[in-house]
This record gives C-alpha cells, structure tokens and sequence, in this order.
C-alpha cells in the first residue's frame, strides 16, 4: 500500500478511514485481506482502534477474519497486540482460524497454533487426526519408506494430514481469552 497517498487521503483531503461498503465492508478489512499490517495500522491510528477494529460487517465478519482469509500474518500479530479477540464468531458462526483453514492460508493456521491461540487440547486432538490420516494410507511401519513414488505420496499424504489437523481444529479449538 502506499502508505504516504493514505494519509494525504485522510489527513489533508477527508476521507474517512473508517468507511464501509453497503455491506460493511470497512476500509481497513480490505487491507487487513490484502496484507497491509502498515496500512492497517495507519487506518487505525487515524480512526481509533476500537471504532475501526471492532466493527464487523453484515456477515459479522471482523478485521481478523479478513486478516486470516488473507493470511496476512503480521496483520494478525499486529491485531492481537491490539486485543481484538481472534476467536470472535461470525454470524456463521465461523472464527478467524476457520477463515484461514478455509481459503487454504497455511501459514496462517500454523500461527494460530503456534502462538497459542488455540487451545492445546484441541490442538493434540487435531494431531491425532492427522495421525490417524497417515495411518490409514502407511500403516505404522511404512512412513518412512522411500520407493519409487513414494516421496510424491507421502508429500500428498502430509497435505491431507495438514488439512485434517486444519479442519479439527476449526471445529474443535476454542480460543484462549
């Protein structure tokens, strides 16, 4: 984004960083998606942090779930540095984590776990899961074997696995408060 052309927008032309689309889309979602943790945070320190960061839109999506579709991690740090409540459901009944899991953001997932905001029980269950998947393909004793073949099936094996551990997590986590 660039950074400068925002606030020029905001500071010396008017434009508000907190509007919103006819469905309440604010500004600083589209960044959040887009991967703008500067600009996030440009719209937040001119708008306020929580007139900006607690909105949601009609869907009851917040700055966090649009930050995990994306995947933009820095975002999401940036966020809970913030206190937005990242486990926060949708009208869905959707959480960001389950945004991320859904447009196949990885990296995202991964952050959820590592940083903890995701509770560990839920996250030991999700690796059973996986477990589980993988066992079902190799058996105990195959996964480490390396004939032909083998490697490109293991790969999509551990992707199953991922997304197993992804998907259990959706539903099973809770977010820590």
């Amino acid at each position: 984004a660039r950074l400068d052309v925002m606030a020029a927008l905001i500071d010396e032309w008017g434009a508000a960083p907190d509007a919103t689309t006819s469905d309440g889309n604010a500004v600083v979602t589209w960044a959040a998606w887009a991967g703008g943790r500067d600009a996030v945070a440009l719209l937040v320190d001119r708008a306020g942090p929580r007139r900006i960061l607690d909105a949601v839109n009609v869907r009851g999506c917040t700055v966090a779930h649009w930050a995990a579709a994306g995947g933009d991690v820095a975002t999401l740090e940036y966020l809970r540095r913030c206190a937005v409540d990242l486990g926060r459901r949708n009208l869905a009944g959707h959480t960001p984590l389950a945004h991320a899991v859904a447009h196949g953001r990885h990296e995202a997932v991964d952050w959820f776990v590592e940083s903890g905001c995701v509770d560990a029980d839920a996250v030991a269950y999700a690796h059973r899961i996986a477990d589980l998947v993988r066992a079902a393909h190799w058996g105990p004793s195959r996964g480490s074997e390396n004939h032909d073949g083998a490697r490109t099936q293991r790969a999509a094996d551990e992707q199953s696995a991922r997304t197993a551990v992804a998907a259990a997590l959706t539903r099973y986590a809770m977010p820590r408060i």
